[in-house]
């Protein structure tokens, strides 16, 4: 439900028919376009498929911890509710509530996944040499900085990997992409594109 297109919700909610429905909302306000309107769509369908109190245990929302009106929805209809945590900005918010419960719900064990993370974050930490993020960091800047390369394309080696890619240009674009500075973050699919 992250996108506005009448053909995309039409198919997904095709889809819905034919499924066992259960929603994971997530907007720290609740006011954000895109998964406002889907979420309208998916309640509405659960609640008349399952029934009100039914479709109470099918919706968890993950939203901010007093305020917004996704959080005032959740109280008001006794959704389980988790912490978009304050002090995580959207586009860093994966290893959060936010991208773990959807991760843990397609199967995949963010025990692993954590410790994974962990372990990059020893590697990336200590200055070195071969710590393969200030290696990344310091071509980058020397090819913006002094050869005036402004484009940076991430290639993703197959389908499967093209969400990775988006987040890493929303990454990206929102970190480096003020007052129109930066490197301008594209992506493509190998060798699709």
């Amino acid at each position: 439900g992250n996108n506005l297109s009448e053909e995309y919700l039409a198919e997904m909610m095709d889809l819905a028919g034919q499924s066992n429905v259960a929603c994971i909302v997530i907007s720290k306000s609740g006011t954000t376009t895109e998964p406002a309107v889907a979420f309208r769509i998916v309640k509405e369908h659960i609640e008349q498929r399952y029934g009100k109190a039914e479709a109470a245990t099918r919706i968890v929302a993950i939203t901010d911890a007093v305020k917004g009106a996704l959080k005032t929805l959740s109280n008001q209809e006794g959704y389980c509710t988790f912490i978009v945590p304050d002090n995580v900005g959207g586009r860093f918010s994966v290893l959060s509530p936010v991208g773990l419960l959807p991760i843990c719900v397609a199967g995949y064990d963010i025990r692993e996944m954590l410790r994974g993370a962990a372990a990059a974050k020893r590697q990336v930490c200590v200055r070195s040499e071969d710590n393969p993020a200030l290696l990344y960091a310091a071509m980058r800047n020397l090819l913006y900085s002094e050869l005036g390369k402004k484009v940076e394309i991430l290639s993703c080696p197959n389908e499967s990997t093209r969400f990775f890619a988006e987040w890493w240009k929303q990454l990206y674009g929102e970190s480096e992409g003020k007052q129109g500075l930066g490197i301008f973050p594209a992506s493509c699919v190998y060798t699709a594109d």
